[in-house]
């Protein structure tokens, strides 16, 4: 007999995971904006992505925006499986972290000491968040300072932004400045 055709087969290349992580990380305690986007080569084709915990279990969270692209993650420990035929391959850990502290604060609304005066004041105490904490009232809403006392306000509303460095933020609407009435003085006769 004669061969007529020689075939032959390329050796498959491993099945394996790019991860690009950078973005691994949640600015404000609590949101569930981490992402972690997988890339695969090798392997057969037709990749099928998984989040799976660190015994191989799906994990059931989170959204697949696009094939290998996760979306909407909270903070914690996952890994990436990838299927391929029948091959699979399951990254390293990915730890998605937050802030150990959220952003927390109050108010307090001091009113105008006399009608017409002018002198009211909103303290505002802040605590948590990531590094320095600033402040801003309205209409002056994008000037902040590091200063959490506003004074000599007239009355009426306001509006106060309490924000940290990473973005994370508190509106207080609003917030009411009173006075108290004018002083009517009448001769009793």
């Amino acid at each position: 007999s004669i061969v007529s055709n020689d075939i032959q087969n390329d050796p498959l290349e491993p099945l394996a995971l790019a991860l690009d992580i950078r973005n691994a990380v949640i600015n404000c305690q609590g949101d569930i904006t981490g992402f972690v986007v997988a890339v695969a080569k090798g392997g057969l084709g037709n990749y099928v992505y998984s989040l799976v915990d660190a015994s191989g279990n799906p994990i059931a969270i989170g959204v697949q925006a696009t094939s290998g692209t996760f979306t909407e993650l909270p903070a914690g420990t996952y890994h990436i499986k990838v299927v391929s035929g029948d091959c699979e391959f399951t990254s390293q850990a990915v730890t998605i972290t937050e802030p150990l502290t959220a952003l927390a604060a109050t108010f307090t609304a001091v009113p105008v000491t006399c009608n017409g005066n002018g002198d009211g004041k909103i303290i505002i105490n802040a605590a948590g968040g990531t590094g320095v904490i600033k402040y801003a009232i309205s209409p002056d809403m994008d000037q902040f300072v590091t200063d959490n006392t506003f004074q000599n306000l007239k009355p009426g509303f306001y509006d106060v932004v309490v924000q940290d460095q990473n973005g994370c933020f508190i509106l207080f609407n609003d917030i009411e400045i009173t006075e108290p009435p004018v002083i009517v003085s009448a001769v009793v006769s």
